[in-house]
C-alpha cells in the first residue's frame, strides 16, 4: 500500500482519523512538556534566549505594580489591552512574582478543566455524548496542544479568553440566553478586543439574531465604568499602543535571509508578506497595496460564502460554520497573529471533529492543520541546527503560519461545498415537481 493510499484509508476511518489527530498533539505535547519541566528547574536552558515560564504574565504583573505606583502602563510595557482588563491583575501585583504565578497558574488549569466540561455540553447539545475516558482525553488533548500549552507557559491570557468565548457559544446556541451570551461576549472583548467579531453572528444565524444589540448595549456600559475608573487619557494610550502594535513595517534583506533564530512569534500571512517583498526590491508603498490585495483576495471568498450562509436551511451548519469562520478571518486578516492564537480555535476544532460531517479532503486539511500546530517548535529547533536556507525558510514561513492558512482554506472549502450541496438538492426538488 503505497503512503498516498495508506493516507486515504486513514482519513476514510473516522476512529483511526481521530485517533490519529489525538497521538499527534499527545506525543508531541508530552515531549514539549518534558523540556519545559527541565526549564523550570533550570536543568535545560531554552535556545532562544530568557526562561520561556511566564514571559507575559510578567508584563501584565508589571502593567499593574506600574498603575499603583501611578507610573503608565503602556508604552514599551508589553501590555497591550484594555484598561479593564487590569482589574484582573491588580490583586495579584500586591503579591511577590512567583506567587502571582503560581495563582495564574492554578487559574489557567481550572479555566482549561471547565473549557473541557463547557465543550463536553456542547456536544451533548449536538446529540454527542463523551464518557468520561473521552472527556478525560479531550482535556488532555486541549491542554497539550501546542498554541494552548505555549499559553499556558507564557502566563497568557489567551486561556480565559478561549474559555469566556466557549462559555458564550454555550449560553447562545445551547442555553438560547442572548443577553447572557452578549455580557459575556462584552466581557471577553473588554479583556482582548478581537472577540468583538463574533456580533456579526447577528447576521448569520437566527439563534443569534438581537446579539449585536445587547452586546453593544453591554459594551457601552462597561466602557463607561472603564472611562470612570481610568479616564479618557488612559483609554486614549490604549488605543494608540493598540494601533501601533498592530502596524507592521518591511524587514532587511540581511535579516530574512540570515535570521539570528529561526523563531518569530508572529505567525500571520501579512509577516509573512513583508519578509518576502524586500527580496525582490518591493518598496513599503507597493508592499502595502500588495498587502491588502492578498487581504481581499482570503477574505472575499469568506465573506461570499457566509453571506450565502444566511440563507442556509440548517441552523446547526449556521452556528458551527459562522462562529468558525469568524475567528479564523480575523486571525488571517490581522497583521499580528501570535503562534498560540490557535488556542481560539479549540472549540471549533471540537465542533468539526465530532460534530461535522467531513470529507476526505476536509479531513487531511483540518489533520494536517492540527499537525503544523503540533510541530512547531520542533521545525524552529531542527531549523536552527541546520542554519542556511532552511533557516531562512522557515523564518519566513513558520509551521503555525502554514497552520493558519490550511484552517482558513478548510472553512472556504466546507463553505463552498455546503453552498453546491444545497443548491443541488434544490436542483433535485426543482426536478422532482
Amino acid at each position: 500500500m503505497s503512503r498516498l493510499e495508506y493516507l486515504k484509508s486513514l482519513l476514510e476511518n473516522d476512529s483511526r482519523y481521530k485517533l490519529t489527530i489525538f497521538t499527534i498533539i499527545l506525543l508531541t505535547g508530552l515531549i514539549l512538556w518534558y523540556f519545559r519541566i527541565l526549564m523550570l528547574f533550570g536543568l535545560f536552558t531554552n535556545p532562544h534566549g530568557p526562561n520561556i515560564w511566564f514571559g507575559d504574565f510578567k508584563a501584565y504583573y508589571n502593567a499593574a505594580k506600574l498603575y499603583m505606583n501611578g507610573e503608565n502602563i503602556y508604552g514599551n510595557t508589553g501590555f497591550y489591552y484594555p484598561p479593564l482588563a487590569l482589574l484582573m491583575f491588580l490583586p495579584l501585583a500586591c503579591l511577590s512574582f512567583e506567587q502571582a504565578c503560581l495563582i495564574m497558574a492554578i487559574s489557567n488549569i481550572s479555566l482549561l478543566i471547565l473549557t473541557a466540561l463547557l465543550i463536553s455540553k456542547i456536544l451533548q447539545h449536538y446529540n454527542i455524548l463523551l464518557s468520561k475516558t473521552k472527556l478525560l482525553l479531550v482535556f488532555v488533548a486541549i491542554f497539550l496542544f501546542y498554541p494552548v500549552s505555549t499559553s499556558f507557559t507564557a502566563g497568557q491570557i489567551n486561556i480565559l479568553i478561549l474559555f469566556l468565548i466557549t462559555l458564550f457559544y454555550y449560553y447562545l446556541f445551547v442555553k438560547g440566553e442572548k443577553t447572557v451570551a452578549s455580557v459575556i461576549l462584552s466581557i471577553a472583548t473588554m479583556i482582548k478586543v478581537w472577540p468583538f467579531v463574533l456580533i456579526f453572528l447577528d447576521f448569520i444565524t437566527p439563534k443569534a439574531k438581537g446579539i449585536l444589540v445587547r452586546s453593544c448595549v453591554s459594551l457601552g456600559m462597561l466602557t463607561l465604568v472603564s472611562l470612570a475608573v481610568f479616564g479618557i487619557p488612559l483609554h486614549v494610550e490604549f488605543l494608540n499602543t493598540l494601533f501601533a502594535f498592530q502596524s507592521i513595517s518591511l524587514r532587511m534583506p540581511e535579516e530574512v535571509l540570515h535570521p539570528s533564530d529561526a523563531l518569530d512569534t508572529n505567525a500571520s500571512l501579512s509577516n509573512m508578506l513583508f519578509k518576502l517583498l524586500p527580496l525582490f526590491g518591493v518598496s513599503n508603498l507597493y508592499a502595502i497595496i500588495i498587502l491588502y490585495g492578498l487581504k481581499i483576495v482570503l477574505i472575499l471568498p469568506m465573506l461570499y460564502y457566509l453571506y450565502y450562509l444566511c440563507f442556509s436551511k440548517t441552523d446547526e451548519i449556521k452556528e458551527i460554520y459562522g462562529f468558525t469562520s469568524l475567528i479564523i478571518l480575523i486571525l488571517m486578516i490581522a497583521n499580528i497573529t501570535w503562534i498560540y492564537y490557535g488556542s481560539f480555535l479549540v472549540l471549533s476544532i471540537a465542533l468539526l471533529m465530532f460534530v461535522i460531517k467531513l470529507n476526505i479532503i476536509e479531513k487531511g486539511l483540518l489533520l494536517f492543520s492540527i499537525a503544523f500546530f503540533s510541530i512547531q517548535q520542533y521545525v524552529i529547533t531542527i531549523s536552527n541546527m541546520i542554519e542556511g536556507v532552511v533557516k531562512s525558510a522557515v523564518y519566513i514561513a513558520s509551521p503555525t503560519t502554514y497552520a493558519y492558512f490550511l484552517f482558513s482554506l478548510l472553512i472556504i472549502y466546507m463553505l463552498k461545498r455546503q453552498k453546491t450541496s444545497e443548491e443541488e438538492v434544490e436542483c433535485l426538488q426543482g426536478t422532482k415537481l
